[in-house]
């Protein structure tokens, strides 16, 4: 805002994708455009239930040692992913177990020797499907995750909104809802134009 890039005509994609876990009201009135990724769909009962099981947990912690101020509850996208990575973990295991016999043993994580359910593991994590917070869990051959979404979100004046969705499938989806100006919506200057974008290579 001091140099003056929070204006009109401005636009910002933010690359995180825990833009939904920051207080954006001072940045929703000079016109500028503010569009994010979101993993984590924060509206879905599952994930409110979490948000309200940490917040509740934090609580309790806060009213042992006399202190109450405790922060709006909120997921970020690292949080989400470490729970349904355990939960993924949990599955496999108990898929593991229900076909064969699983010995523990201590192994040294610097050493040569491998726990010998270790691949028998991984196979039956690469199979696990389920709904987590970060959406619909499944992975390929390769153990990579496929078939995820993500929500495309813009700052407006009721906050971050969702416009769209982009998948792995079907990419980028828009579903933002643009009035005519004759519907009293304002013009978009910039729609319905073909802009030629040149670049200049210059030394610094």
């Amino acid at each position: 805002q001091q140099v003056g890039l929070i204006s009109q005509g401005y636009y910002f994609l933010l690359t995180s994708l825990d833009a939904h876990t920051i207080n954006l009201d001072n940045f929703k009135y000079g016109g500028t455009n503010f569009t994010s990724y979101r993993m984590i769909n924060v509206e879905r009962p599952e994930v409110q239930n979490v948000i309200f099981s940490i917040v509740e947990s934090m609580l309790d912690q806060e009213l042992r040692i006399g202190n109450i101020n405790i922060p709006e509850g909120n997921l970020d996208t690292t949080t989400a992913l470490i729970y349904d990575s355990v939960h993924a973990f949990a599955l496999a295991l108990n898929e593991l177990r229900s076909v064969q016999q699983v010995y523990q043993r201590p192994l040294d994580c610097s050493g040569q020797n491998a726990w010998v359910h270790g691949s028998s593991l991984v196979n039956y994590m690469k199979m696990v499907e389920f709904v987590g917070l970060s959406g619909p869990i499944k992975f390929d051959t390769s153990g990579l995750r496929t078939n995820f979404e993500m929500d495309l979100m813009e700052l407006q004046m009721g906050g971050l909104t969702k416009v769209g969705s982009w998948n792995s499938l079907d990419h980028l989806n828009l579903a933002r809802v643009v009035k005519k100006s004759e519907e009293g919506g304002e013009a978009d200057p910039m729609a319905n134009k073909t802009f030629v974008i040149t670049a200049i290579l210059n030394p610094p």
